[in-house]
This record gives structure tokens, sequence and C-alpha cells, in this order.
């Protein structure tokens, strides 16, 4: 199951063995990418990372987060990804670890949701990816109204 991170750790203490998964209450999106940067620093240049950012464009991140202007990172700038269309994305890039940056948590009245999907149901595809293609997740989920 996937590691959950409800405190931010010290740079040090970061160590990419299982995908984490990492819950927010009204962050900023500056202040998660910043932390989405620890994970990186210890991420081996040869190795691949598939970037979603949802709230901002490619052109937008890399000239404002120079960790992210990397031979090794492609950034998908798109607004909306369903869990299971993540598949596709996998097998065309073949990455080593992906990065959501960010799901946004919301709730009805019986299930916590995540882009309209069951947040039980993304961990569990989330999951079911990192063992079928050997790809570690590293995910912000964000809580908003």
């Amino acid at each position: 199951m996937p590691v959950i991170i409800g405190t931010i750790k010290r740079k040090k203490d970061i160590c990419i063995e299982d995908n984490e998964i990492n819950f927010y209450n009204h962050e900023p999106s500056k202040k998660i990418v910043k932390y989405l940067n620890i994970y990186m620093d210890k991420i081996n240049i040869n190795e691949k990372i598939l970037y979603f950012s949802f709230y901002n464009s490619r052109k937008y991140l890399v000239k404002n987060y120079r960790f992210l202007d990397k031979e090794n990172i492609v950034i998908m700038d798109i607004g909306y990804l369903k869990v299971d269309d993540i598949e596709r994305y996998i097998i065309e890039q073949k990455p080593r670890y992906i990065f959501i940056n960010y799901y946004k948590l919301t709730s009805n009245r019986r299930n916590l949701l995540v882009m309209k999907e069951k947040l039980g149901y993304v961990l569990n595809k989330i999951e079911e990816y990192s063992k079928k293609y050997n790809v570690k997740f590293i995910v912000a989920i964000n809580k908003e109204n």
C-alpha cells in the first residue's frame, strides 16, 4: 500500500522506496511544487519522470521552477486526467516515476473524491499501475472547498 504522509518531512529523511501519497489542506500550488522538488532531488538524472500538472502550464513551471527543466522530466500540463487514463501515458512514456501535482480532494455526503472518482478507487489504481509497470508514484492531494 502507498505511504501516506501527513506532515512535511525534512529533506534528508526522504527516500523513495514506495508510492508516496501526500495530503495537503488548502495549500497553495507553489508550496506543493516546491515540496515535490525534495523528491526530485533523490532521483537519478537517468531515470525518466512523468510530471502531471493540472493547474500550471509547462512553460510556467519551467520558468519558475528550474529543477523541472531537465531532459529526464516530461511535463504533461493537462487540466483533467482520470486515473484510468494514466496507464496510457505509462505505456507511451515508460517513466520510472510519476509525479501528480495535484489532485483536488472533495467530498459528497458519502465519499471522499479525487477528480470526481472515489479516493479508494484512485489509490487502488495507483497501486495496480505501480506493480504492473514497476513505476513509483509521488502524488499530491490537496483538500479544497
